[in-house]
């Protein structure tokens, strides 16, 4: 299987090269804003993910997996990001969660 074939509701897109460009919610076609995107890799770590954010606006999900990642790691990756987007837009983390990680 390629990640490529690895696809959640809400995490569908991988890329492996080029400049980061802005992560856009599907609905309104704006830029996520980077208090969403904190969110989101605050409760990407919560369920046991560890990632950063990228980009002019901080609205970049960056993942540096090691170069022996398993098949069954990436799909376990894919789904606790798809989870943590979830979680993350439907307000089961708030603004004080990740204020003091806030730098922006």
């Amino acid at each position: 299987m390629s990640i490529y074939a690895i696809a959640t509701p809400r995490a569908n897109r991988f890329r492996f090269s080029g400049p980061p460009s802005s992560s856009v919610d599907r609905k309104t076609r704006e830029p996520v804003a980077a208090t969403t995107t904190a969110k989101i890799i605050y409760r990407g770590y919560e369920l046991g993910a560890a990632f950063t954010y990228v980009g002019l606006k901080a609205n970049v999900l960056e993942f540096m997996p090691p170069l022996t990642l398993t098949e069954d790691e990436v799909a376990e990756g894919a789904a606790i990001v798809d989870q943590a987007i979830a979680d993350a837009t439907a307000g089961k983390v708030s603004d004080a969660d990740v204020a003091s990680f806030m730098m922006w």
